[in-house]
Protein backbone atom coordinates (compact mmCIF):
# COMPACT_ATOMS: atom_id res chain seq x y z
CA UNK A 1 0.00 0.00 0.00
CA UNK A 2 1.33 3.47 -0.90
CA UNK A 3 2.04 5.97 1.88
CA UNK A 4 3.12 9.60 2.31
CA UNK A 5 5.12 10.43 5.47
CA UNK A 6 6.13 13.79 6.95
CA UNK A 7 9.29 14.16 9.05
CA UNK A 8 9.94 15.08 11.75
CA UNK A 9 6.84 13.95 13.62
CA UNK A 10 6.34 15.53 17.03
CA UNK A 11 8.50 18.60 16.37
CA UNK A 12 8.60 21.07 19.29
CA UNK A 13 9.30 24.78 18.88
CA UNK A 14 10.14 26.87 21.95
CA UNK A 15 9.96 30.62 21.53
CA UNK A 16 11.02 33.25 24.05
CA UNK A 17 10.44 36.99 23.82
CA UNK A 18 9.16 36.97 20.26
CA UNK A 19 12.07 35.05 18.74
CA UNK A 20 11.41 33.17 15.49
CA UNK A 21 12.19 29.48 14.93
CA UNK A 22 12.87 28.02 11.47
CA UNK A 23 12.69 24.31 10.79
CA UNK A 24 13.05 22.10 7.73
CA UNK A 25 10.46 19.39 7.02
CA UNK A 26 10.74 16.53 4.56
CA UNK A 27 8.20 14.27 2.88
CA UNK A 28 8.78 10.76 1.54
CA UNK A 29 6.48 8.67 -0.60
CA UNK A 30 6.48 4.88 -0.47
CA UNK A 31 4.88 3.38 -3.57
CA UNK A 32 2.89 0.14 -3.59
CA UNK A 33 5.97 -1.74 -4.84
CA UNK A 34 8.06 -0.50 -1.92
CA UNK A 35 9.95 2.20 -3.82
CA UNK A 36 10.77 5.18 -1.54
CA UNK A 37 11.01 8.66 -3.08
CA UNK A 38 11.84 12.01 -1.50
CA UNK A 39 8.95 14.28 -2.54
CA UNK A 40 9.76 17.21 -0.24
CA UNK A 41 9.81 19.66 -3.11
CA UNK A 42 6.72 18.25 -4.79
CA UNK A 43 4.13 18.47 -2.02
CA UNK A 44 2.08 21.47 -0.88
CA UNK A 45 3.01 22.40 2.69
CA UNK A 46 0.62 24.05 5.16
CA UNK A 47 -0.34 24.27 8.83
CA UNK A 48 -3.58 23.19 10.47
CA UNK A 49 -3.75 26.71 11.98
CA UNK A 50 -1.97 29.49 10.10
CA UNK A 51 -1.51 31.51 13.30
CA UNK A 52 1.35 29.19 14.28
CA UNK A 53 3.62 30.10 11.39
CA UNK A 54 4.23 30.15 7.67
CA UNK A 55 5.85 27.78 5.19
CA UNK A 56 8.42 28.92 2.65
CA UNK A 57 8.63 25.85 0.50
CA UNK A 58 9.34 23.05 2.99
CA UNK A 59 10.88 25.36 5.61
CA UNK A 60 8.53 26.42 8.40
CA UNK A 61 8.93 29.72 10.21
CA UNK A 62 7.27 29.56 13.63
CA UNK A 63 6.44 33.15 14.60
CA UNK A 64 4.71 32.86 17.98
CA UNK A 65 1.20 33.75 16.86
CA UNK A 66 -0.08 30.41 18.14
CA UNK A 67 0.84 27.99 20.91
CA UNK A 68 -0.02 24.44 21.84
CA UNK A 69 -0.53 21.38 19.63
CA UNK A 70 -1.19 21.61 15.90
CA UNK A 71 -0.33 19.67 12.72
CA UNK A 72 1.92 20.08 9.71
CA UNK A 73 0.08 19.06 6.53
CA UNK A 74 1.61 17.82 3.27
CA UNK A 75 -0.57 17.36 0.17
CA UNK A 76 0.69 15.44 -2.84
CA UNK A 77 -0.74 15.57 -6.33
CA UNK A 78 -2.96 12.57 -6.76
CA UNK A 79 -4.70 12.98 -3.41
CA UNK A 80 -2.17 11.65 -0.87
CA UNK A 81 -2.18 13.67 2.36
CA UNK A 82 0.05 13.25 5.40
CA UNK A 83 0.13 15.08 8.71
CA UNK A 84 2.65 15.30 11.52
CA UNK A 85 1.93 16.65 15.01
CA UNK A 86 3.92 19.54 16.33
CA UNK A 87 3.77 21.62 19.52
CA UNK A 88 4.71 25.25 20.07
CA UNK A 89 5.64 26.70 23.45
CA UNK A 90 5.72 30.48 23.94
CA UNK A 91 7.28 32.34 26.88
CA UNK A 92 8.41 35.88 27.49
CA UNK A 93 8.21 39.09 29.46
CA UNK A 94 6.39 42.32 28.71
CA UNK A 95 7.33 45.57 30.47
CA UNK A 96 4.35 47.93 30.41
CA UNK A 97 4.05 50.93 32.75
CA UNK A 98 7.07 49.86 34.82
CA UNK A 99 10.83 50.53 34.87
CA UNK A 100 12.93 48.49 32.46
CA UNK A 101 14.71 46.91 35.44
CA UNK A 102 11.46 45.76 37.14
CA UNK A 103 12.17 42.08 36.44
CA UNK A 104 15.49 42.22 38.30
CA UNK A 105 13.81 43.85 41.31
CA UNK A 106 11.31 41.01 41.62
CA UNK A 107 14.02 38.38 41.08
CA UNK A 108 16.09 39.81 43.95
CA UNK A 109 13.23 40.48 46.42
CA UNK A 110 12.40 38.11 49.28
CA UNK A 111 8.88 36.75 49.82
CA UNK A 112 6.84 38.45 52.54
CA UNK A 113 3.38 38.05 54.05
CA UNK A 114 0.50 40.44 54.62
CA UNK A 115 0.86 42.57 51.50
CA UNK A 116 -0.52 40.41 48.68
CA UNK A 117 -2.65 41.87 45.88
CA UNK A 118 -6.19 40.51 45.56
CA UNK A 119 -7.46 39.58 42.11
CA UNK A 120 -10.70 41.46 41.39
CA UNK A 121 -11.44 40.25 37.84
CA UNK A 122 -12.10 37.73 36.39
CA UNK A 123 -13.94 35.48 38.85
CA UNK A 124 -12.18 32.18 39.56
CA UNK A 125 -12.84 29.49 36.91
CA UNK A 126 -14.60 31.84 34.53
CA UNK A 127 -15.20 30.08 31.20
CA UNK A 128 -14.46 32.19 28.11
CA UNK A 129 -14.61 31.43 24.38
CA UNK A 130 -11.24 30.65 22.79
CA UNK A 131 -11.65 33.61 20.41
CA UNK A 132 -12.45 36.09 23.18
CA UNK A 133 -10.01 38.55 21.60
CA UNK A 134 -8.53 39.86 24.86
CA UNK A 135 -8.59 39.16 28.59
CA UNK A 136 -8.57 41.78 31.34
CA UNK A 137 -6.85 41.02 34.65
CA UNK A 138 -7.62 43.41 37.54
CA UNK A 139 -6.51 43.46 41.17
CA UNK A 140 -6.81 45.58 44.30
CA UNK A 141 -3.83 46.58 46.43
CA UNK A 142 -3.35 49.39 48.94
CA UNK A 143 0.27 48.63 49.87
CA UNK A 144 2.14 48.12 46.59
CA UNK A 145 2.72 50.19 43.46
CA UNK A 146 4.69 47.81 41.23
CA UNK A 147 3.33 44.49 40.00
CA UNK A 148 4.44 41.32 38.28
CA UNK A 149 1.56 39.50 36.57
CA UNK A 150 2.15 35.96 35.34
CA UNK A 151 -0.39 34.54 32.85
CA UNK A 152 0.35 30.93 31.92
CA UNK A 153 -0.87 27.47 30.96
CA UNK A 154 0.68 24.23 29.63
CA UNK A 155 2.00 25.94 26.50
CA UNK A 156 2.26 29.65 27.29
CA UNK A 157 4.13 31.47 30.05
CA UNK A 158 4.02 35.27 29.83
CA UNK A 159 4.96 37.75 32.55
CA UNK A 160 3.92 41.40 32.57
CA UNK A 161 5.39 44.22 34.69
CA UNK A 162 3.20 47.23 35.39
CA UNK A 163 2.50 49.98 37.92
CA UNK A 164 -1.24 49.96 37.09
CA UNK A 165 -3.92 47.93 38.89
CA UNK A 166 -5.03 46.16 35.71
CA UNK A 167 -3.77 44.95 32.35
CA UNK A 168 -5.30 43.66 29.13
CA UNK A 169 -3.85 40.58 27.44
CA UNK A 170 -4.70 41.53 23.86
CA UNK A 171 -1.85 41.21 21.34
CA UNK A 172 -0.80 38.00 23.12
CA UNK A 173 -4.30 36.52 23.28
CA UNK A 174 -3.91 34.41 20.13
CA UNK A 175 -1.37 32.13 21.82
CA UNK A 176 -3.86 31.39 24.61
CA UNK A 177 -6.70 31.06 22.09
CA UNK A 178 -4.87 28.44 20.03
CA UNK A 179 -3.62 26.49 23.04
CA UNK A 180 -7.18 26.13 24.41
CA UNK A 181 -5.84 25.14 27.81
CA UNK A 182 -6.89 26.46 31.25
CA UNK A 183 -5.06 29.66 32.21
CA UNK A 184 -3.52 30.49 35.59
CA UNK A 185 -3.31 34.12 36.77
CA UNK A 186 -0.87 35.22 39.48
CA UNK A 187 -0.11 38.74 40.70
CA UNK A 188 2.93 39.69 42.81
CA UNK A 189 3.13 43.12 44.44
CA UNK A 190 6.07 45.26 45.55
CA UNK A 191 6.61 48.76 46.93
CA UNK A 192 8.98 50.50 44.54
CA UNK A 193 10.37 52.52 47.46
CA UNK A 194 11.23 49.34 49.39
CA UNK A 195 11.97 46.69 46.71
CA UNK A 196 13.56 44.13 49.02
CA UNK A 197 10.30 42.23 49.62
CA UNK A 198 7.42 41.04 47.47
CA UNK A 199 4.02 39.51 48.17
CA UNK A 200 2.29 36.92 45.97
CA UNK A 201 -1.48 36.80 45.80
CA UNK A 202 -3.59 33.67 45.50
CA UNK A 203 -3.79 32.22 41.99
CA UNK A 204 -6.97 32.37 39.94
CA UNK A 205 -7.97 30.27 36.95
CA UNK A 206 -9.69 30.93 33.61
CA UNK A 207 -11.11 28.06 31.55
CA UNK A 208 -11.21 28.19 27.74
CA UNK A 209 -13.70 26.53 25.38
CA UNK A 210 -12.60 23.96 22.80
CA UNK A 211 -14.19 25.84 19.89
CA UNK A 212 -14.45 29.46 18.86
CA UNK A 213 -17.72 31.24 19.55
CA UNK A 214 -19.55 32.18 16.36
CA UNK A 215 -22.04 34.83 15.43
CA UNK A 216 -22.48 38.59 15.36
CA UNK A 217 -23.83 40.93 18.00
CA UNK A 218 -25.83 44.13 17.46
CA UNK A 219 -26.42 46.33 20.50
CA UNK A 220 -27.74 49.77 21.37
CA UNK A 221 -24.94 51.99 22.70
CA UNK A 222 -24.86 55.45 24.21
CA UNK A 223 -21.32 56.82 24.57
CA UNK A 224 -21.59 59.51 27.20
CA UNK A 225 -18.13 60.95 26.50
CA UNK A 226 -19.05 61.53 22.85
CA UNK A 227 -22.44 62.97 23.76
CA UNK A 228 -20.79 65.43 26.16
CA UNK A 229 -18.69 66.70 23.25
CA UNK A 230 -21.70 67.01 20.97
CA UNK A 231 -20.64 64.08 18.78
CA UNK A 232 -23.91 62.16 18.89
CA UNK A 233 -22.72 59.04 20.65
CA UNK A 234 -25.89 56.97 20.10
CA UNK A 235 -25.83 54.05 17.69
CA UNK A 236 -26.65 50.44 17.02
CA UNK A 237 -23.17 48.91 17.14
CA UNK A 238 -22.22 45.60 15.52
CA UNK A 239 -19.34 43.21 16.09
CA UNK A 240 -18.36 39.92 14.42
CA UNK A 241 -17.01 37.28 16.84
CA UNK A 242 -15.18 35.65 13.93
CA UNK A 243 -13.03 38.78 13.54
CA UNK A 244 -12.01 39.69 17.12
CA UNK A 245 -9.24 42.05 15.96
CA UNK A 246 -11.79 44.34 14.25
CA UNK A 247 -13.50 46.68 16.75
CA UNK A 248 -17.26 47.26 16.82
CA UNK A 249 -18.59 49.71 14.26
CA UNK A 250 -21.79 51.76 14.00
CA UNK A 251 -24.45 50.14 11.90
CA UNK A 252 -25.37 53.43 10.24
CA UNK A 253 -23.04 55.96 8.65
CA UNK A 254 -23.60 59.69 9.06
CA UNK A 255 -25.38 59.68 5.69
CA UNK A 256 -27.74 56.77 6.48
CA UNK A 257 -28.37 57.22 10.23
CA UNK A 258 -32.04 57.92 11.02
CA UNK A 259 -32.67 61.23 12.75
CA UNK A 260 -34.83 59.59 15.42
CA UNK A 261 -34.24 56.94 18.09
CA UNK A 262 -33.77 53.43 16.65
CA UNK A 263 -33.02 51.60 19.89
CA UNK A 264 -35.91 49.12 19.67
CA UNK A 265 -34.28 46.93 17.03
CA UNK A 266 -34.45 43.26 16.03
CA UNK A 267 -32.34 41.28 13.55
CA UNK A 268 -33.26 38.33 11.38
CA UNK A 269 -31.37 35.21 12.42
CA UNK A 270 -29.17 35.29 9.30
CA UNK A 271 -28.29 38.97 9.86
CA UNK A 272 -29.67 40.08 6.51
CA UNK A 273 -32.57 42.21 7.81
CA UNK A 274 -33.16 44.59 10.68
CA UNK A 275 -36.50 45.78 12.05
CA UNK A 276 -36.60 48.98 14.06
CA UNK A 277 -38.86 51.77 15.20
CA UNK A 278 -38.17 55.21 13.77
CA UNK A 279 -39.80 57.41 16.43
CA UNK A 280 -38.99 55.68 19.70
CA UNK A 281 -41.42 53.31 21.38
CA UNK A 282 -44.59 52.63 19.30
CA UNK A 283 -43.13 54.61 16.41
CA UNK A 284 -43.17 53.93 12.69
CA UNK A 285 -41.83 50.50 11.90
CA UNK A 286 -39.10 49.95 9.33
CA UNK A 287 -37.43 46.87 7.86
CA UNK A 288 -34.08 47.35 6.12
CA UNK A 289 -32.58 44.73 3.81
CA UNK A 290 -28.92 45.08 4.79
CA UNK A 291 -27.20 43.63 1.68
CA UNK A 292 -28.97 46.21 -0.51
CA UNK A 293 -29.66 48.89 2.13
CA UNK A 294 -33.29 48.97 0.91
CA UNK A 295 -36.28 49.90 3.06
CA UNK A 296 -38.81 47.05 2.71
CA UNK A 297 -41.67 48.44 4.77
CA UNK A 298 -44.07 50.96 3.29
CA UNK A 299 -43.59 54.44 4.68
CA UNK A 300 -45.60 57.56 5.35
CA UNK A 301 -48.92 57.49 7.24
CA UNK A 302 -49.51 53.89 6.06
CA UNK A 303 -46.39 52.59 7.80
CA UNK A 304 -47.04 49.93 10.45
CA UNK A 305 -46.24 51.00 14.01
CA UNK A 306 -44.94 48.88 16.85
CA UNK A 307 -43.24 49.02 20.24
CA UNK A 308 -41.39 45.74 19.62
CA UNK A 309 -41.12 43.26 16.77
CA UNK A 310 -39.36 40.01 15.91
CA UNK A 311 -38.61 38.13 12.67
CA UNK A 312 -39.65 34.55 12.06
CA UNK A 313 -36.88 32.00 11.46
CA UNK A 314 -36.34 32.87 7.76
CA UNK A 315 -36.84 36.64 8.01
CA UNK A 316 -39.88 36.84 5.73
CA UNK A 317 -42.43 37.74 8.42
CA UNK A 318 -42.58 39.62 11.69
CA UNK A 319 -44.73 39.64 14.75
CA UNK A 320 -45.19 43.30 15.66
CA UNK A 321 -46.70 44.59 18.92
CA UNK A 322 -48.77 47.75 19.12
CA UNK A 323 -50.75 48.76 22.20
CA UNK A 324 -50.39 45.26 23.64
CA UNK A 325 -51.76 43.53 20.53
CA UNK A 326 -49.63 41.20 18.37
CA UNK A 327 -49.97 40.93 14.58
CA UNK A 328 -48.16 38.65 12.14
CA UNK A 329 -47.13 40.87 9.22
CA UNK A 330 -45.09 40.52 6.04
CA UNK A 331 -41.53 41.83 6.23
CA UNK A 332 -41.93 43.30 2.76
CA UNK A 333 -44.68 45.87 2.77
CA UNK A 334 -46.09 45.29 6.24
CA UNK A 335 -49.45 43.77 5.32
CA UNK A 336 -51.18 42.05 8.25
CA UNK A 337 -51.47 38.26 7.86
CA UNK A 338 -53.25 37.49 11.13
CA UNK A 339 -53.86 38.91 14.58
CA UNK A 340 -52.93 36.87 17.66
CA UNK A 341 -55.43 36.53 20.47
CA UNK A 342 -54.26 37.53 23.94
CA UNK A 343 -55.36 35.72 27.06
CA UNK A 344 -58.44 37.54 28.37
CA UNK A 345 -57.51 40.53 30.50
CA UNK A 346 -53.88 40.74 29.33
CA UNK A 347 -51.71 42.68 26.95
CA UNK A 348 -48.78 41.14 25.05
CA UNK A 349 -45.22 42.17 24.25
CA UNK A 350 -41.62 41.15 23.51
CA UNK A 351 -42.28 38.16 21.24
CA UNK A 352 -39.65 35.78 19.86
CA UNK A 353 -39.68 32.78 17.52
CA UNK A 354 -37.65 29.64 18.26
CA UNK A 355 -34.60 29.11 15.98
CA UNK A 356 -36.41 26.40 13.97
CA UNK A 357 -39.53 28.56 13.64
CA UNK A 358 -41.95 26.05 15.22
CA UNK A 359 -42.45 27.75 18.59
CA UNK A 360 -43.24 31.23 19.77
CA UNK A 361 -42.88 32.98 23.12
CA UNK A 362 -44.09 36.33 24.42
CA UNK A 363 -44.86 38.26 27.57
CA UNK A 364 -48.41 38.61 28.89
CA UNK A 365 -49.19 41.27 31.44
CA UNK A 366 -52.19 42.67 33.27
CA UNK A 367 -50.51 46.08 33.24
CA UNK A 368 -51.17 48.86 30.75
CA UNK A 369 -47.82 49.27 28.98
CA UNK A 370 -46.47 46.78 26.42
CA UNK A 371 -42.78 47.70 26.86
CA UNK A 372 -42.55 48.45 30.59
CA UNK A 373 -44.62 45.65 32.09
CA UNK A 374 -46.31 44.89 35.37
CA UNK A 375 -47.62 41.52 36.62
CA UNK A 376 -45.79 39.88 33.70
CA UNK A 377 -45.81 36.16 32.77
CA UNK A 378 -44.11 34.16 29.98
CA UNK A 379 -46.29 32.15 27.57
CA UNK A 380 -45.30 29.73 24.80
CA UNK A 381 -47.34 28.53 21.83
CA UNK A 382 -46.69 26.57 18.63
CA UNK A 383 -46.40 28.17 15.19
CA UNK A 384 -47.06 26.74 11.73
CA UNK A 385 -45.07 28.89 9.32
CA UNK A 386 -46.80 27.51 6.22
CA UNK A 387 -50.34 27.97 7.52
CA UNK A 388 -49.50 31.14 9.52
CA UNK A 389 -51.33 29.76 12.55
CA UNK A 390 -50.49 29.85 16.25
CA UNK A 391 -51.43 27.34 18.93
CA UNK A 392 -52.96 28.12 22.30
CA UNK A 393 -50.84 30.07 24.79
CA UNK A 394 -49.27 27.91 27.52
CA UNK A 395 -47.92 29.68 30.62
CA UNK A 396 -44.38 28.47 31.43
CA UNK A 397 -43.38 31.18 33.93
CA UNK A 398 -46.41 32.65 35.70
CA UNK A 399 -46.41 35.92 37.56
CA UNK A 400 -45.49 34.95 41.13
CA UNK A 401 -48.18 36.69 43.17
CA UNK A 402 -46.81 35.64 46.57
CA UNK A 403 -43.25 36.82 45.83
CA UNK A 404 -44.38 39.71 43.65
CA UNK A 405 -41.97 38.46 40.95
CA UNK A 406 -42.61 39.08 37.26
CA UNK A 407 -40.83 37.68 34.15
CA UNK A 408 -40.17 39.28 30.76
CA UNK A 409 -37.64 39.66 27.86
CA UNK A 410 -37.72 35.95 26.84
CA UNK A 411 -35.06 34.49 24.51
CA UNK A 412 -34.76 31.00 22.96
CA UNK A 413 -31.64 28.84 23.33
CA UNK A 414 -30.00 27.61 20.08
CA UNK A 415 -31.69 24.20 20.42
CA UNK A 416 -35.12 25.66 21.25
CA UNK A 417 -35.26 23.75 24.54
CA UNK A 418 -34.59 26.60 27.01
CA UNK A 419 -35.66 30.17 27.59
CA UNK A 420 -33.65 32.94 29.20
CA UNK A 421 -35.87 35.48 30.96
CA UNK A 422 -35.38 38.59 33.03
CA UNK A 423 -37.18 38.60 36.38
CA UNK A 424 -37.67 41.42 38.86
CA UNK A 425 -39.91 42.47 41.72
CA UNK A 426 -43.22 43.65 40.35
CA UNK A 427 -43.35 47.16 39.03
CA UNK A 428 -41.82 48.82 35.99
CA UNK A 429 -39.86 46.14 34.12
CA UNK A 430 -37.80 48.63 32.10
CA UNK A 431 -34.31 49.18 33.62
CA UNK A 432 -35.39 47.66 36.94
CA UNK A 433 -32.30 47.86 39.21
CA UNK A 434 -33.18 44.58 40.96
CA UNK A 435 -33.62 42.54 37.77
CA UNK A 436 -31.83 39.17 37.49
CA UNK A 437 -31.45 36.54 34.74
CA UNK A 438 -33.12 33.11 34.93
CA UNK A 439 -33.15 30.00 32.73
CA UNK A 440 -36.40 28.10 32.15
CA UNK A 441 -37.17 24.81 30.38
CA UNK A 442 -39.33 25.89 27.46
CA UNK A 443 -41.92 23.18 28.11
CA UNK A 444 -42.22 24.23 31.75
CA UNK A 445 -40.99 20.84 33.02
CA UNK A 446 -38.31 22.33 35.31
CA UNK A 447 -38.52 25.24 37.75
CA UNK A 448 -36.67 28.45 36.81
CA UNK A 449 -32.90 28.39 37.42
CA UNK A 450 -31.35 31.60 38.68
CA UNK A 451 -28.33 32.55 36.58
CA UNK A 452 -27.34 35.91 38.04
CA UNK A 453 -27.85 36.47 41.74
CA UNK A 454 -26.71 40.03 42.42
CA UNK A 455 -29.68 42.35 42.87
CA UNK A 456 -29.21 46.07 42.38
CA UNK A 457 -27.01 45.89 39.25
CA UNK A 458 -29.78 45.78 36.63
CA UNK A 459 -29.01 42.42 34.96
CA UNK A 460 -31.39 42.44 32.02
CA UNK A 461 -31.97 41.78 28.27
CA UNK A 462 -30.50 38.27 28.24
CA UNK A 463 -29.90 36.84 24.75
CA UNK A 464 -28.31 33.54 23.67
CA UNK A 465 -25.35 33.37 21.33
CA UNK A 466 -26.60 31.52 18.22
CA UNK A 467 -24.38 28.40 18.40
CA UNK A 468 -23.53 25.78 21.01
CA UNK A 469 -19.96 25.42 22.26
CA UNK A 470 -18.23 22.86 24.46
CA UNK A 471 -16.18 22.75 27.63
CA UNK A 472 -14.49 19.37 27.92
CA UNK A 473 -16.99 16.83 26.64
CA UNK A 474 -20.17 18.67 27.60
CA UNK A 475 -22.14 21.21 25.59
CA UNK A 476 -22.35 24.78 26.79
CA UNK A 477 -24.42 27.76 25.65
CA UNK A 478 -23.38 31.36 26.27
CA UNK A 479 -25.79 34.18 27.03
CA UNK A 480 -25.14 37.89 26.93
CA UNK A 481 -26.97 40.40 29.10
CA UNK A 482 -26.76 44.04 30.07
CA UNK A 483 -25.49 44.68 33.59
CA UNK A 484 -24.42 47.72 35.62
CA UNK A 485 -22.26 45.56 37.92
CA UNK A 486 -18.69 46.67 38.81
CA UNK A 487 -15.94 45.80 36.34
CA UNK A 488 -12.80 45.25 38.40
CA UNK A 489 -10.52 48.27 38.61
CA UNK A 490 -11.82 49.97 35.46
CA UNK A 491 -15.47 50.53 36.54
CA UNK A 492 -15.01 49.76 40.25
CA UNK A 493 -18.27 51.25 41.47
CA UNK A 494 -20.42 49.85 38.67
CA UNK A 495 -23.48 51.79 37.56
CA UNK A 496 -22.64 51.80 33.83
CA UNK A 497 -24.58 49.18 31.83
CA UNK A 498 -22.25 46.99 29.77
CA UNK A 499 -22.68 43.71 27.88
CA UNK A 500 -21.64 40.70 29.96
CA UNK A 501 -21.74 36.99 29.09
CA UNK A 502 -22.01 33.76 31.06
CA UNK A 503 -22.20 30.03 30.28
CA UNK A 504 -25.11 27.66 30.80
CA UNK A 505 -24.65 23.86 30.89
CA UNK A 506 -27.92 22.19 29.77
CA UNK A 507 -26.95 18.63 30.75
CA UNK A 508 -26.22 19.78 34.31
CA UNK A 509 -29.57 21.56 34.50
CA UNK A 510 -31.42 18.39 33.45
CA UNK A 511 -29.50 16.43 36.09
CA UNK A 512 -30.41 18.96 38.79
CA UNK A 513 -26.78 20.09 39.27
CA UNK A 514 -25.50 23.69 39.37
CA UNK A 515 -25.67 24.67 35.72
CA UNK A 516 -24.49 28.27 35.35
CA UNK A 517 -21.02 29.80 35.40
CA UNK A 518 -19.34 33.08 36.28
CA UNK A 519 -19.92 36.06 34.02
CA UNK A 520 -17.27 37.93 32.06
CA UNK A 521 -17.45 41.35 30.49
CA UNK A 522 -17.52 41.13 26.71
CA UNK A 523 -14.19 42.84 25.98
CA UNK A 524 -14.72 44.92 22.83
CA UNK A 525 -16.79 47.66 24.51
CA UNK A 526 -15.91 51.20 25.44
CA UNK A 527 -15.87 51.72 29.21
CA UNK A 528 -17.60 55.07 28.59
CA UNK A 529 -20.68 53.62 26.91
CA UNK A 530 -24.01 52.37 28.20
CA UNK A 531 -24.81 49.22 26.22
CA UNK A 532 -28.20 47.48 26.04
CA UNK A 533 -30.47 45.14 24.10
CA UNK A 534 -27.84 42.94 22.46
CA UNK A 535 -29.25 40.95 19.53
CA UNK A 536 -27.46 37.99 17.94
CA UNK A 537 -27.25 36.83 14.33
CA UNK A 538 -25.26 34.09 12.62
CA UNK A 539 -23.13 36.66 10.75
CA UNK A 540 -22.56 40.36 10.04
CA UNK A 541 -24.12 41.29 6.70
CA UNK A 542 -23.31 44.64 5.12
CA UNK A 543 -24.36 46.42 1.93
CA UNK A 544 -22.66 45.13 -1.21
Amino acid sequence: MSQLVVSPSGFEARLFDDRVVDHQFTATYTAADGTVTDVTGEVEWSLEDTRFGKFHGSRLTVMGGGAGPTHVIAKMKGGHVATAPMTVYVAGTRTLSAPDYAASLFDAASPAAGCAPTLAYPVDHTLVPANLGSLDVHWTDTKNDLFKVRVHNLYVDLTYFTSDSWLTVESDWSVFATSRAPITLEVVGMRSGAPTTKCTGAARYVDVTHEDARGAIYYWSTDWAQRAEGLGGQDIMRYDLGKPAIPPSPMFTDATRPATCVGCHALSRDGRRIALTMDGSSGRGAVIDLPTNRQLMRGGPEAPRWSSAVFNHDGTKLVAVQDGQMRLIRASGGDTITTLANTTGTIAGYPEFSPDGTKFVNVESTGTDDWAFGNASIVVRTFDNRANTFGAAHVVVPFDVDAGMQSYYPSWSPDGEWLAVTRSPNGNSYANPDATIWIVKADGSLPPIEMTTTAGVMDSWARWMPYANSAGDEPVYFLTFSSARPFGARIPEGGLPQIWAAPFYPSRAVAGSPSTGAAYRVPFQSIYASNHNAQWTTAVVTAQ
